[in-house]
């Protein structure tokens, strides 16, 4: 099964890490890509051969031809983009710091936990040996 990804956001993390990385894979699919301005994201889209592009973040997650979202914007916005993916059923990985307070990182978890599709907050360094 091939997953249909957006990625939103168009900075450092996504041009260096996510994006070269689910470009090389079978099994993914980049569709589209979202920034603020949209004008990063057209950018990206069309370096990388990617057909959609959106300007925020609501049209991405309605989008029926996306099943899973990355979530890779600045951090005080990763609880109200999670929410809007849950609320259209998305597979979501939010970029760290899953939130800037306890409370949001909280409230966003609980809510998580009763989630039927996957929902993982990104950590790099989570699968180190050192870490395990």
């Amino acid at each position: 099964m091939q997953r249909r990804i957006a990625i939103i956001g168009a900075g450092d993390v996504v041009r260096r890490g996510y994006l070269p990385a689910l470009l090389r894979r079978d099994h993914c699919k980049v569709n589209a890509i979202s920034s603020r301005s949209a004008r990063s994201a057209a950018d990206l889209a069309l370096a990388h051969r990617i057909q959609g592009t959106y300007q925020g973040y609501a049209d991405v997650v309605q989008d029926p031809e996306i099943d899973t979202v990355f979530i890779c914007t600045p951090p005080h916005l990763h609880k109200e983009i999670a929410e809007a993916a849950m609320g259209c059923n998305k597979n979501i990985l939010v970029e760290k710091p899953l939130c800037v307070n306890y409370r949001d990182s909280r409230t966003l978890l609980r809510r998580a936990r009763g989630y039927a599709k996957t929902f993982y907050a990104g950590f790099n360094n989570y699968f180190r040996e050192e870490n395990q």
